[in-house]
């Protein structure tokens, strides 16, 4: 036997499998369908009528068989009937004509004919009705059921299940609530520009707001300052360019000597480059013990600061630091190390001059204070702002990062509590310097009730910024993710990954057709097979659609977002910006005193 052959016998079979099916579908229907519409029939009169009517129709019928039988003959055909008491022999031909005995059969033909009628709509739905039930059973039966491993559920299963553990307080990632237990075990969500992070992040927003809770917001727009910023609150905005700064020493956050080697750190930030990282602790060493000196010293003023990093020379340097770890920098033979490591404090002047000055009027604020007063705080509890301007974006990135990395420690300093809540809502983390402090804060920042919140686009962002081993552990103590639209293959098969694998059992049919045309059988047979929960290619979402991780051992839903809740918001109470006066910061002290301050970022005027 040929191919050709084999391929078209294979066909036949497969046809006359499937006219068998389709025949024995619409006998059964046409069965099914008749019988109800005669039972229709059948009850149509024998519940709207009396029992006396059916049966004169019953005699009316027979007696009109007599005549039809008789034909000719049929006026001598007669039947006894009770008048006025008296039984009298009548003619057929005649009782058929009286008008009184045609009502009846007419009205045992009008109700079979309106109870077939029924009869038969009645069946075409139940007809209809037991298609739609064997169809949805079939379904069910072939479909695919997971044995053991990540579950997928629908976005309303997930929601009933979070119910039970959530309160009326908890907020919502689309519809869906989050358990309580998972606030303080943090956050995080991975997508692409325009996915929906935003979205989810004014909705939690939302209720941060309604709970009175302390946030600490990284706002990569102006959006959030714009809509929830408000000074009744007392809420801060750290931001050098903007108006409405708060005026911020690094001197206020040191309560030990210590503390300097944090600040340090931030102020002078990684290079990206080799040649200048063999320098770039040497360097943070040396701001430190500049900090170090002018606390113990009591000269705190940021002025003092700048003309140390950039006015005094190396002689006097050396002198005034002598007495420190720095002192050999500044050896007779390590002249060419000096020279780099006083270069980099370029890096850190470039980065204080353009913070407010002490006597201009700015609200002074300390990271160490505020949040130790918020456990005392009546009433709803303040937020910081720290907003960025793209425009100067390059200039402020570490100071912003050097803010991040306060707080997180000055959380870290306070007391344990179960009942406290801060909350950090960091948008695009991985824009900014990394922030030593938070990978320390998302493992240990639950027992002083810290809530972390990370955004960013692609897991090469995470890696690149903390290292590959520092990101994995950050984004492993971020418990609940959301998944959104990746644009990235390497960051869709991580999510693959994270969501994990599950057990599947996989439900086939094998039709069997005998040459002898005997009835078609059809066997089901079952395999097992371990998969992706959710395939990498799954994850090329459109905007606001998203999988939801929680952890515990919930299911994991494929959910909606909606921005019902930004559109019942309304407009933005405050402005996003208010450019501010370069007057009032260091760099324009240094200018009028004679120095020679750094230029100006693009666009200050």
């Amino acid at each position: 036997m040929s191919y050709q052959d084999d391929r078209q016998n294979i066909s036949h079979a497969l046809f006359r499998v499937r006219m068998w099916n389709r025949s024995y579908r619409l006998t059964f229907s046409f069965k099914l369908i008749a019988a109800i519409t005669f039972l229709g029939a059948v009850l149509g009169p024998t519940q709207m009528l009396e029992r006396h009517q059916i049966a004169d129709t019953f005699r009316y019928g027979g007696l009109s068989l007599k005549v039809w039988i008789a034909d000719k003959n049929a006026d001598k055909v007669t039947t006894k009937m009770v008048v006025d008491g008296v039984e009298t022999e009548v003619r057929v031909t005649d009782y058929l004509a009286f008008p009184d005995f045609k009502k009846p059969p007419k009205a045992v033909a009008l109700w079979t004919g309106i109870g077939g009628l029924i009869g038969l709509i009645v069946g075409v739905i139940v007809n209809w009705l037991m298609s739609l039930f064997i169809r949805k059973r079939g379904d069910k039966t072939f479909e695919d059921r997971t044995i053991s491993g990540t579950r997928i559920v629908s976005e309303n299963e997930l929601a009933n299940k979070a119910s039970k553990e959530a309160s009326a307080e908890s907020f919502n990632i689309g519809k869906v609530p989050v358990p309580d237990g998972c606030e303080t075990r943090h956050f995080a969500m991975i997508g692409t520009t325009g996915s929906g992070k935003t979205t989810v992040l004014r909705q939690m927003l939302d209720r941060i707001e309604q709970r009175g809770d302390a946030a600490l917001v990284y706002d990569t727009s102006g959006e959030f300052v714009a809509h929830y910023y408000n000074p009744e609150r007392g809420d801060i905005i750290l931001n050098t360019f903007d108006e409405r700064c708060a005026y911020w020493s690094p001197f206020d956050e040191i309560s030990h000597p210590a503390d300097a080697d944090r600040i340090a750190h931030q102020l002078v930030s990684e290079t990206g480059s080799y040649d200048d990282d063999v320098w770039l602790e040497t360097s943070r060493i040396l701001v430190a013990n500049m900090l170090r000196t002018l606390w113990g010293e009591g000269n705190r003023s940021l002025e003092a600061l700048f003309d140390a990093l950039q006015v005094k020379t190396k002689e006097e340097l050396k002198n005034w630091l002598g007495h420190t770890s720095s002192a050999r920098t500044f050896a007779d033979d390590a002249d060419r190390a000096t020279g780099s490591v006083l270069f980099m404090l370029a890096k850190a002047a470039n980065l204080i001059q353009f913070l407010r000055a002490a006597d201009t009027g700015g609200k002074p604020f300390a990271f160490r204070n505020f949040i130790n007063g918020l456990d005392e705080h009546k009433g709803p509890k303040p937020w910081i702002f720290v907003p960025r301007k793209e425009d100067y974006f390059e200039a402020a990135k570490p100071l912003m990062a050097c803010w991040l990395e306060c707080a997180a420690s000055a959380v870290l300093g306070l007391a344990p509590s179960p009942n406290r809540r801060i909350w950090f809502l960091l948008d695009e983390l991985a824009d900014l310097p990394k922030v030593e402090n938070l990978a320390r804060l998302l493992p240990e920042g639950r027992k002083f009730g810290a809530a972390v919140t990370l955004t960013f686009q692609a897991l090469g962002q995470m890696q690149h910024r903390y290292g590959d081993n520092i990101a994995e552990s950050m984004l492993a103590c971020c418990n609940t993710k959301l998944f959104l639209q990746m644009a990235d293959q390497e960051t869709r098969v991580w999510a693959s990954e994270t969501i994990g694998t599950c057990e599947i059992e996989m439900r086939t049919t094998t039709d069997l057709l005998t040459l002898s045309g005997e009835k078609p059988k059809t066997s089901l047979s079952t395999t097992r097979h371990i998969r992706a929960a959710v395939l990498e290619s799954e994850f090329r979402l459109p905007k606001y659609k998203a999988y939801l991780l929680f952890p515990d051992g919930y299911p994991v839903a494929k959910i909606a977002l909606t921005n019902d809740h930004i559109i019942a918001r309304g407009n933005a109470n405050q402005p996003s910006y208010i450019e501010g006066e370069v007057a009032v910061t260091l760099w324009k002290r240094t200018l009028e005193a004679g120095g020679v301050p750094q230029p100006l970022p693009d666009g200050m005027i």
